[in-house]
């Protein structure tokens, strides 16, 4: 709690000063958070695999700039998971707490008008392990069964430019982006080399995604589609130099849907799932969450604006 409450007391005194208009409809709403407001994000995610997440956000409006970050997060898996995993952590029938990543960003608002509502922005996000995270990776991507979610023990950025236009009742949405990720230091790849530690350079990822809210009182039903393709992984092979990871590149499919409450003034509810319909693995954590993940995804998160 230590970082969320200092970044929350930084937040409060430069956001203690004129706020601009934060409309109380969802669809009128721009894609960034105007100036004076803070905003705080407590979040769950289950998987239809055997994990669960947790994450907290907290955004801070400062005119056509928003900063956010994500202070704390965390991994839970449960039952058996095999293929993929990290070094000194057991995966047997117990749950297996994992720490999360850091995530920190922001984004620039180059176009924000009303009535209709029209907004622009680019988009840029960092993260990176936990402190107290895994510093070594064992991959075995030709092991059968689905895919487990694992942390990327090593930093990711994401840069993206996202879009969002009003045709009351409805609001539609797109986001085109990129996340780049680092160098794992320490990786063994079976069945390659099961007794070689090496360097992996994973593979980068690039996406695309469109949804569609409709707006009914205080209900906003959510509906959208999103794909992308990630390179494939490397690996240091001795003697041989970086060499492809057989079955960690290809395009994935998405689909979600979502509902969000007007509770009051100051709180919205938010829920929905996502179905993930191909992907390629090993599945890697990126930007705090699991980019993407085979399977159904079901998740609930607040909105606490101050």
């Amino acid at each position: 709690m230590g970082p969320i409450l200092v970044v929350l007391a930084l937040g409060t005194a430069l956001a203690g000063e004129r706020r601009e208009v934060l409309p109380a409809r969802e669809i009128e709403r721009p894609l960034h958070l105007p100036k004076g407001w803070i905003e705080i994000q407590p979040g769950v995610a289950r998987g239809s695999h055997p994990w669960r997440s947790a994450t907290e956000t907290l955004t801070l409006g400062r005119g056509s700039l928003a900063l956010r970050g994500a202070p704390w997060a965390a991994v839970e898996l449960r039952g058996s998971v095999s293929g993929t995993s990290t070094r000194g952590l057991s995966a047997g029938a117990e749950p297996v707490l994992r720490p999360g990543r850091l995530s920190f960003g922001g984004s620039y608002a180059f176009l924000w008008k009303d009535a209709p509502m029209r907004s622009l922005v680019a988009e840029i996000d960092v993260s990176s392990p936990a402190m107290k995270g895994p510093t070594s990776l064992v991959l075995n991507p030709d092991t059968p069964g689905p895919e487990r979610p694992l942390d990327l023990p090593a930093w990711t950025a994401r840069l993206g430019l996202a879009g969002r236009h009003q045709l009351s009742p409805f609001a539609w949405s797109g986001r085109i982006g990129g996340e780049l990720r680092g160098l794992v230091s320490e990786a063994v790849v079976a069945p390659m080399d099961p007794e070689h530690v090496a360097p992996l350079r994973p593979g980068h990822g690039l996406d695309l995604n469109t949804s569609l809210d409709l707006q009914l009182g205080p209900l906003v039903l959510r509906g959208g589609v999103a794909a992308g393709y990630t390179q494939p992984a490397r690996f240091l092979a001795e003697g041989a130099g970086f060499q492809v990871v057989p079955g960690t590149e290809g395009p994935w499919v998405s689909v979600d849907l979502g509902l969000t409450a007007h509770l009051t003034r100051a709180f919205d509810l938010d829920a929905g799932w996502q179905r993930t319909l191909a992907t390629p693995r090993p599945i890697f954590f990126g930007s705090g969450a699991p980019v993407p993940l085979p399977g159904g995804v079901g998740w609930l998160r607040g909105r606490v604006r101050l």
